[in-house]
């Protein structure tokens, strides 16, 4: 909170008395989203010509005080061994399910053309699924591109969930798929 409350005005403090933490976090995250909307729209009318022009300009808000936030946060909190940690595990996590993803619709995409079933890897993930795949009428590559969308739209914790359910059911491992 001390890192925040130097980035408002006196008028917007006063408004924070005696709020909770979490209650003062929502309502400090929202004025200064507003004021980095505004600082970005001024500096980008400042810039117009030059952005449309294809010219490189100077980070808009590099002369925002509200980038201190963003170097306190690239020094405190995603250096942190945690933050890390959780990085590389949703990055592998990521590589799974994907991997295992893919290869479920392409099993469903060759069914449609062998009379052959699925693996029990794509059956499970194909059923758990359901309601987030492409359709099977789409082409092969279009349904991929979906199923890149919607992994990567995953938060990292659904993400590293997911991938060790399937791990715990053995749908991915060194010897699965």
């Amino acid at each position: 909170m001390a890192l925040l409350l130097p980035l408002l005005e006196p008028n917007e403090r006063s408004d924070l008395d005696g709020l909770e933490a979490h209650q003062f976090l929502y309502r400090v995250r929202g004025v200064l989203i507003d004021r980095l909307e505004q600082q970005m729209l001024a500096a980008f009318a400042r810039h117009y010509d030059d952005i449309m022009a294809g010219v490189r300009v100077p980070d808009l808000l590099a002369d925002s005080p509200v980038m201190a936030l963003k170097s306190f946060a690239q020094s405190r909190i995603y250096q942190a061994e945690e933050k890390q940690l959780l990085q590389t595990n949703a990055k592998q996590a990521f590589d799974n399910v994907l991997n295992v993803l893919t290869r479920a619709l392409y099993e469903r995409h060759l069914a449609g053309f062998q009379r052959h079933g699925y693996t029990a890897s794509a059956q499970w993930v194909l059923t758990h699924l359901r309601r987030s795949l492409p359709p099977a009428d789409l082409p092969l590559y279009t349904q991929y591109q979906q199923a890149l969308d919607y992994v990567s739209g995953m938060t990292d914790p659904f993400l590293i969930d997911f991938a060790r359910r399937l791990q715990q059911r053995g749908k991915i491992g060194p010897d699965r798929f």
